[in-house]
């Protein structure tokens, strides 16, 4: 069996403590997924709609992500604490496929291959000319881009009463390209539209 389908993932952390008023963790997350027979298209004939095509093709994927955790004590009744958190997937398709005996037990007989010189690509959308029928469908490649994070402050400012200022920050996109690297894509996050949101929360506690 010859079948390409692999996925691996890390995660490394960190955590720093600075005497006893700043805690910082950390963690990072690198995957890669290869996968033979990632589903991508369904074509259906404009003669028949119960005439199907499905096409598949071969998937490099890469995901990056990372975690960052701050909780800083500025005194014994006011702390800070912050949440960030950056993340990239990323993936190109090529080596397509129409899909053929599904179930047999021999992997190559699952599927045929399209002939390269017969699929070509144009204007985001591949075009594939066989004999006896034209396919088409949107080029799956993807670039997705998420950054969240939310900021709290906690002020006790009497015994068993509190004040929380919560800040939350979020912003995401995905585009129909493939951008290579975390590098390029950090670099996009700054122009997908962004969600903020402000909330405060007061405990009163009264003493009876």
């Amino acid at each position: 069996m010859n079948q390409k389908t692999r996925y691996n993932d890390i995660h490394p952390g960190m955590t720093f403590r600075i005497g006893n008023h700043m805690l910082l963790t950390g963690q990072l997350d690198f995957a890669w997924n290869k996968d033979e027979l990632q589903y991508v298209s369904t074509f259906t004939s404009p003669d028949d709609d119960r005439d199907r095509t499905y096409i598949m093709g071969f998937m490099d994927q890469k995901t990056y992500g990372f975690t960052l955790n701050l909780q800083l004590n500025l005194t014994p009744d006011l702390s800070i604490q912050y949440y960030g958190s950056p993340f990239t997937s990323v993936a190109r398709y090529n080596q397509f496929k129409r899909s053929e005996q599904t179930l047999s037990r021999t992997f190559e007989n699952r599927f045929s291959y399209f002939e390269e010189n017969r699929i070509h690509l144009e204007n985001g959308i591949y075009v594939v000319e066989e004999m006896d029928q034209v396919l088409s469908f949107p080029n799956p490649d993807f670039s997705f881009n998420e950054f969240r994070s939310n900021l709290v402050a906690r002020w006790e400012y009497s015994p068993g009463s509190t004040i929380y200022l919560v800040w939350e920050h979020q912003r995401s996109g995905r585009e129909n390209i493939f951008q290579p690297g975390w590098g390029n894509n950090m670099g996009h996050m700054s122009r997908f539209p962004a969600g903020n949101t402000i909330m405060m929360k007061v405990n009163y506690w009264l003493d009876m």
